[in-house]
């Protein structure tokens, strides 16, 4: 409880199991005037860091590229650039080949005034065996020179020429990047929320009170919540801080009196209130004062963890999706160069406040470990158009669909960017100018290229980020396997939703419709689990336009998100799920 008793007066989590966060959650959620039986949202995000950390991530980044530096260097001193300008990956590899099998010197030292070009250490060894070892063998999954073959030691040593030193000053630098990129999704979630909840006005301030009781001494950190007696219809919930020697309000304030000057009524005033083991204790309250640093103000956001490699952080329930919506936006903006090896994975876990924690972050982290297990794919190119400093790329999933990313090609000066947006093809051959070999030592080697130099048909490896929401409607659940989606199937299922909301005539025809297309979808379903697409489409067409009467393109979104999704669930229907049962949100103005 002494953990707990910090979180509460500093605003931040330093518990991670405890038996209940009954009070902890009341400073988060009764502020926002949300019913003593809220829900709150553990919001976990992640990026897939660990394979720039161990330098694997790190081969589709070039610090030299063969075809600008031959455009830059037509002539080499004393002779013509030995590297074709139609096929200067090839050329550069069939180059550094022959050095290796035919090494020359000039006066005791290694003499090429291409490998000079690209890396300025090469004229002052004396050996190749020497300039590999510090160029290639710095690489902890490098293969060394003895273990080599001629054709090997050339496509390690042309590969190393071109691509970023994984040093610790840039691995570092990818560690920090990240943490960066987390603090900048808070800053945005907390600027979101405070437009919602606004901590500077009077009644989402909190008060504090100096009471006594004739039912013995209040206890240390012991929430006490009950009703006023003359508004039963809005919760009246307190604190005791024994450091404090007083209560703090812990609920919304602005729920139970109309004008802030009515707060100050509370002196003098008895009610009944009940602890968390259900205590009944009579209150009199004698005073009533600003509450003081740092629990004066209301912050909807509380940090649990924050670091590169996961961030969590609470939230109200009704402001995740919002927070996720950010999230994705962001990595967006910020990640577009490098999207196929960085993925993001964001997750939900909707739990009431009197959830046991130790449920809630087993909950999380099983969540977690579902969203970490996709394995990188091909996913083949469909279309690819370039605008500007961008390139959009159409590409289809191996599960049929598709998405679309739009990748910055460009650097700010104008130049193209060569350096950073590459991507693995799948075809292994040299074929653009700017296409550069990556040997393994597992597998046969891959051959990356740059995004603007795809065509359709080419298959790039992804690993692909994934979103999950899950409720916790009791603690058994976290022991349910969850099943994550494809994070680009997040913006479909806010679409969904924006459309239903929109069109909906009322909660009950949503519901009517939710319930119509969960029984077609088990009517056709055989033993099998195979499901009569063709038939239960059809038929969903039909509910949503006799319970929704949407508009022509508003029906073909919503019929898209029928046929993606999950086996057994549909981006349709989980996002009708998670709005009508989970946030319980309705499309009219009665709750």
């Amino acid at each position: 409880m002494k953990a707990l008793a910090a979180f509460i007066m500093k605003g931040r989590m330093q518990a991670v199991m405890v038996a209940s966060v009954f009070t902890v959650l009341a400073l988060l959620i009764t502020p926002l005037g949300i019913a003593s039986s809220a829900v709150v949202a553990l919001v976990t995000l992640r990026l897939g860091l660990e394979p720039w950390l161990d330098g694997s991530g790190i081969d589709g980044l070039r610090v030299h590229s063969a075809a600008t530096w031959r455009d830059h260097n037509p002539r080499i001193p004393g002779k013509e650039n030995p590297i074709a300008v139609d096929a200067p990956a090839r050329s550069f590899l069939d180059h550094v080949r022959s050095y290796v099998w035919h090494p020359e010197k000039k006066k005791d030292k290694l003499s090429d005034p291409v490998l000079e070009g690209f890396n300025a250490g090469f004229a002052h060894e004396t050996s190749l065996r020497s300039f590999f070892q510090k160029v290639v063998e710095d690489r902890s999954d490098a293969p060394t020179w003895d273990k080599l073959d001629d054709e090997g030691r050339a496509r390690w040593l042309a590969h190393q020429l071109l691509r970023k030193n994984a040093s610790p000053g840039r691995v570092h630098r990818f560690w920090r990047e990240a943490r960066a990129f987390f603090e900048r999704v808070l800053n945005d979630v907390r600027a979101e929320l405070r437009k919602q909840w606004p901590s500077e006005k009077p009644r989402r301030r909190r008060r504090f009170l100096k009471a006594s009781t004739s039912t013995g001494r209040l206890r240390n950190r012991q929430t006490y919540a009950g009703h006023l007696p003359d508004r039963a219809d809005a919760p009246f919930e307190l604190v005791y801080l024994d450091e404090l020697d007083g209560l703090v309000t812990i609920c919304n304030l602005g729920r139970l009196f109309e004008r802030m000057e009515q707060v100050e009524g509370l002196k003098g005033r008895t009610c009944e209130l009940k602890d968390d083991e259900g205590n009944t204790v009579t209150l009199t309250i004698n005073t009533v004062a600003e509450a003081p640093a740092p629990l004066a103000s209301y912050d909807p956001v509380i940090v649990l963890e924050e670091n590169p490699e996961r961030f969590r952080f609470l939230v109200p329930l009704d402001a995740a999706d919002r927070c996720l919506d950010l999230a994705v936006r962001r990595w967006h903006e910020e990640m577009g160069r490098v999207w196929a090896d960085l993925p993001l994975s964001t997750g939900v876990v909707a739990f009431s406040r009197k959830t046991p924690y130790q449920a809630v972050i087993e909950a999380a982290r099983n969540l977690e470990d579902r969203l970490d297990q996709g394995e990188p794919a091909w996913w083949r190119v469909e279309l690819v158009e370039r605008r500007d400093s961008v390139t959009a790329l159409t590409l289809v999933r191996p599960d049929g669909c598709r998405e679309l990313h739009v990748v910055p090609t460009s650097l700010p000066d104008g130049r193209d960017d060569v350096y950073y947006p590459n991507v693995a093809v799948e075809d292994g051959v040299l074929r653009e100018r700017h296409d550069f070999l990556v040997p393994r030592r597992m597998g046969a080697a891959r051959v990356y290229r740059w995004v603007a130099e795809l065509r359709p048909g080419d298959a790039v490896l992804v690993r692909p980020g994934r979103f999950a929401r899950t409720f916790l409607d009791s603690t058994a659940r976290r022991f349910e396997p969850v099943q994550p989606m494809p994070l680009a199937d997040w913006n479909t299922t806010r679409d969904v939703w924006r459309i239903v909301d929109t069109v909906a005539p009322g909660r009950a025809a949503l519901h009517a419709a939710e319930a119509a297309i969960a029984d077609a979808r088990a009517r056709w379903t055989d033993p099998d689990g195979r499901l009569d697409e063709q038939a239960w489409l059809a038929f969903v067409r039909a509910v949503l336009l006799d319970s929704l009467g949407p508009p022509p393109a508003a029906l073909d979104t919503l019929l898209d998100a029928a046929r993606r999704g999950l086996p057994g669930q549909s981006l349709l229907e989980e996002s009708l799920a998670w709005h009508l049962h989970v946030l319980k949100l309705s499309t009219e103005e009665d709750t």
